[in-house]
């Protein structure tokens, strides 16, 4: 069974915080929500606001296309590298970012 936008996206939000070394405090002050409110976006229970995710992007110094869209990252990583392979998803396995950077021209 495939994961819901939901929980990748919830996975994606927890990464990033911990990726940073950020408290849930310290990332829910900066975009303006209560702690409990990052909780449960992180598993899944909340459903994140424009404003919050535009917050978001700034405070991790990506767009939010980047910040929404999991697989993105990877595409700009190919692009910018100009390379045609990119990192593998979280967990192994495969997804239309790392197909189409697998199949760009070299």
């Amino acid at each position: 069974m495939s994961e819901t936008f939901e929980q990748v996206f919830a996975r994606r939000v927890h990464q990033l915080r911990l990726g940073r070394g950020l408290s849930q405090v310290e990332v829910a002050t900066a975009i303006g929500i209560g702690p409990s409110s990052l909780s449960r976006l992180e598993s899944g229970f909340r459903a994140i606001r424009l404003n919050e995710a535009v917050k978001l992007a700034i405070l991790y110094g990506m767009t939010v296309e980047t910040v929404v869209s999991p697989g993105l990252g990877r595409i700009e990583q190919c692009l910018r590298t100009g390379s045609g392979s990119v990192p593998s998803p979280p967990g192994g396995g495969s997804d239309s970012a790392t197909a189409a950077c697998a199949n760009s021209p070299e």
